[in-house]
């Protein structure tokens, strides 16, 4: 008696010095067809790497959640029931079969309003917005109401809280023209659409050749003019046809739609109520010194080090939260090169190379440069494999004197009002994944007759973690953050004060086998994530917060709960 009566206090010492922890708790699992064959839905097909499923959009009156594919030949919008997450099951799967449409890239849910992006088949031609009535349960249907033209090669989408304005990120990346089979870089853009009372849609176009003017105070600012084009053979790149857009969000008072351009490292912010653009401003560059990275695919573990290097922060995914009733911006920082092709861009151009390359082909300045730097740079196992800018930290004697890596690895935050850089998750995803998830630290999913654990650190000299989708939400009267990144690691922050603290990380799926049979036995996980979405618990058939992750590799859905757990140390 004395015994357990010793050990419940020890325990009760215990929590009452233990802090809760949110965590994850897987609540379903499912894997969505690429194909049906001959078109019969009662035949699907399953498969890895058949990018059966990219974006989402949770429906909160009707509890639907609406999957897209990223294919160019079967273009799917799987409608799925969630009124029990537990248990998702598919309600429709619709087709779009337009030959003119490339692949569906964004999907968005509002009340009255499902609103779908498509590209072009036609690299260079304009792509559309298709609008439906949401789901009938009750009749089975799926009725489109609208089709609208866009700029080319719609990338994100975002809406206003009321979805009167629909904000479209048009990409216009480089490609071949089928018409002449030479090179063409689409200028990018942003489409706003305008709802009214009589449901007729208003377009405003916003090109970005009126930023052209200043294209030195850009680049002295910091923005990346990456590809120029090369005059010597006739082709002319202007500014505005480099300005690629990439993601789109919106303020939560609906004034500001905030676009990021990848590649740039910078944000255009537009002014929604008078189709304006206010500014293109620089993110600047991250300085290593402070933190640990691993730059080399070839330690076959974590290698954590100090390096004095660069990166740029180059979001692809931005989202919108709110602090102490103060907006900021969040980025997840992935980091973007550019590399063009003569056989898919008419054109050959690298802003990349590998540094040890670089030093090879006496591209540094190794009479200025740190010589423990130089050191790091000939070793394959520190940053001799790293992919590094070669356009950028020229010196007054033209040659690289700083080394600029691709991607923040991490997350920021961002003064909505100034767009000064207020947060930095640092080395945090990365420290935590070799902590949590060592065998499978800066993993990849790209070879199916390898296991997770043969492709540890294959992309650590690449962009690391590369944290790919993000969503907000709040869990009581907690802000909170989630992230996903490529290897399949989903990371829950608190954002208490201007932060964003740990607070878990969580892997779905095992290790033990090869990928095409972790796929046969549903235990690949969430590989390669390309899309999050937070759904509170006002809006949860269950009244439990839950989150839903999209991986593109292994085209699947998971449904995770957000649970207070204790954390007993």
């Amino acid at each position: 008696e004395s015994t357990m009566r010793s050990l419940f206090v020890f325990f009760a010492i215990l929590l009452a010095h233990s802090e809760a922890r949110l965590q994850l708790s897987r609540q379903s699992y499912m894997k969505l067809p690429y194909q049906f064959t001959n078109g019969d839905p009662t035949n699907p097909r399953y498969g890895l790497f058949q990018n059966a499923a990219h974006k989402a959009a949770f429906h909160t009156v009707d509890k639907i959640l609406y999957v897209a594919s990223a294919r160019s030949t079967e273009k799917y919008l799987h409608i799925i029931d969630m009124n029990n997450p537990a248990s998702p099951s598919i309600l429709m799967t619709h087709v779009f079969d337009n030959a003119v449409d490339g692949m569906i890239t964004s999907v968005k849910a509002c009340t009255d309003t499902i609103a779908v992006t498509l590209t072009a088949a036609d690299p260079v031609a304009e792509g559309h917005i298709e609008l439906f009535t949401p789901y009938n349960r009750a009749d089975r249907v799926f009725t489109r109401v609208g089709r609208i033209a866009v700029g080319v090669h719609p990338k994100d989408m975002a809406a206003t809280s009321d979805c009167t304005r629909l904000v479209v990120a048009n990409e216009g990346p480089v490609a071949i023209n089928p018409v002449s089979g030479t090179l063409s870089d689409p200028e990018g853009s942003v489409t706003i659409i305008v709802r009214n009372d009589q449901g007729f849609p208003v377009e405003i176009n916003m090109g970005f050749q009126q930023l052209n003017d200043r294209v030195v105070d850009y680049i002295t600012n910091g923005v990346r003019y990456v590809f120029r084009g090369d005059h010597g053979v006739g082709i002319v790149n202007t500014f505005s046809q480099d300005l690629e857009p990439e993601s789109v969000t919106i303020s939560n008072d609906d004034r500001f739609a905030f676009v990021s351009c990848q590649e740039n490292n910078a944000v255009l912010k537009i002014d929604l109520f008078n189709q304006r653009i206010i500014e293109l401003y620089a993110l600047g560059a991250k300085n290593w010194t402070s933190y640990n990275l691993d730059a080399s695919d070839q330690n076959d573990a974590a290698n954590l080090r100090f390096h004095t290097v660069y990166s740029f922060y180059q979001p692809g995914k931005l989202a919108y939260g709110v602090v102490d009733g103060k907006g900021y911006l969040v980025s997840a920082d992935t980091g973007k090169a550019k590399t063009l092709t003569t056989a898919q861009h008419g054109y050959a151009f690298s802003d990349n190379t590998r540094a040890r390359v670089a030093y090879n082909d006496g591209e540094l300045d190794i009479t200025t440069m740190d010589p423990t730097l130089l050191s790091q740079i000939q070793d394959n196992q520190q940053l001799g494999r790293v992919h590094m800018s070669r356009v950028d930290g020229y010196n007054i004697f033209n040659r690289i004197g700083d080394v600029f890596l691709f991607g923040g690895r991490g997350i920021s935050l961002w003064d909505s009002t100034t767009m000064a850089h207020v947060f930095d998750s640092g080395d945090d995803l990365e420290r935590r994944a070799s902590q949590f998830y060592p065998n499978t630290f800066n993993g990849d999913c790209s070879n199916g007759n390898q296991s997770p654990t043969q492709q540890v650190d294959e992309r650590s000299d690449d962009m690391g973690p590369e944290p790919q989708a993000l969503a907000t939400g709040t869990v009581g009267t907690t802000p909170v953050l989630i992230v996903g990144s490529r290897n399949g690691l989903i990371y829950v922050f608190n954002m208490r004060g201007v932060s964003a603290n740990f607070e878990s990380v969580h892997r779905e799926g095992s290790t033990n086998d090869i990928w095409n049979n972790l796929y046969a036995n549903d235990a690949a996980g969430d590989q390669m994530i390309s899309d999050i979405g937070f759904v509170g618990a006002g809006d949860s058939p269950s009244g439990t917060p839950f989150v839903y992750v999209i991986g593109q590799a292994t085209g699947s859905l998971s449904v995770y709960n957000v649970v207070d757990m204790p954390d007993i140390f």
